[in-house]
This record gives C-alpha cells, sequence and structure tokens, in this order.
C-alpha cells in the first residue's frame, strides 16, 4: 500500500504493517490506522505516521532506552481490547516532545502506546498514578527507580 505523507512524500507500507488503534490517540481519535517509519537507521527515533492523515505525524521512542526498568500494568480490559495472550509481544513506545526554546527532548511516560506485534492492534494508556512524567527528559539516560512506587 501506498500512503501519502507530508514529511516523506510517498511511502510504501506493507498491509499487514499497518498498526490499528481502535481509539486512536488522545485528541485525534478519528485517525486509527498508522505505521511505524524509521526517523534514520541509526536513531532511537521513528515516526507513528497516520494511514489516514499525510500531516499527521508523532516521534515516537522506545522508553527502555531511557529508562531501563520501565514497565507499566496494561489494564485487564486493555488486554482483552487488544488480544494479548503472552506479555512479550507486546511493544511500549512513548511520545516524544521536542522544545524548541529549551531545546529539551522529553517523552510522556504516563501515556504510552501498547502494541501486540502478534495482531498489530494498539492502544494508548493512560496510567493516572504513575510514577513516571509525562514530561520525562531523555536529552541524557536516567534510571527511574520503579522500587519508590508506593
Amino acid at each position: 500500500m501506498k500512503i501519502q505523507t507530508t514529511r516523506f512524500g510517498e511511502v510504501d507500507v506493507e498491509d499487514d504493517q499497518i498498526v490499528n488503534m481502535p481509539e486512536g490517540i488522545m485528541g485525534f481519535e478519528e485517525c486509527k490506522r498508522y505505521s511505524l517509519l524509521d526517523h534514520s537507521p541509526e536513531s532511537p527515533f521513528k515516526w507513528f505516521q497516520s494511514v489516514e492523515d499525510p500531516g499527521l505525524a508523532f516521534v515516537i521512542v522506545d522508553p527502555l532506552l531511557f529508562v531501563s526498568d520501565y514497565q507499566v500494568d496494561i489494564p485487564k480490559v486493555d488486554l482483552e481490547l487488544l488480544d494479548i495472550q503472552n506479555l512479550s509481544s507486546v511493544l511500549l513506545l512513548a511520545f516524544v516532545a521536542i522544545k524548541r526554546e529549551t531545546s529539551s527532548v522529553t517523552a510522556n511516560l504516563q501515556a504510552p502506546i501498547a502494541i501486540n506485534l502478534e495482531n498489530l492492534q494498539g492502544k494508548q494508556l493512560v496510567i493516572p498514578d504513575s510514577i513516571y512524567s509525562p514530561s520525562h527528559d531523555i536529552s541524557q539516560p536516567q534510571v527511574v527507580e520503579s522500587s519508590s512506587a508506593g
């Protein structure tokens, strides 16, 4: 399948590589299908490009690259929605924000995307009582001590 993107022009994406987000992403609920595109081969960042809207793409990253013990408890209702049978088949990705005025780069560790790699169903999780920040500085690697959770 060929998809149009604002940043990359026309991109070839295999149909079986499309992530289905039945509930969309907060603020963008109308867009349900996304493709993961590499930023560049050596970069840890990827683009979560909407298939429906050429201008909608989010910078995302694997949070484990910056918080080595990052983990979230996926609510049972979301495990069922995504048909997750095995937690090792779940990919967690965090949205990245780049603040030009301060040159800071942060990741939202409180509302990651969970993707079932077996069926490519995804959902943005919102973890209200998380020990993680919605604007975790990833400019420099850090470890959040998960043992501090109460």
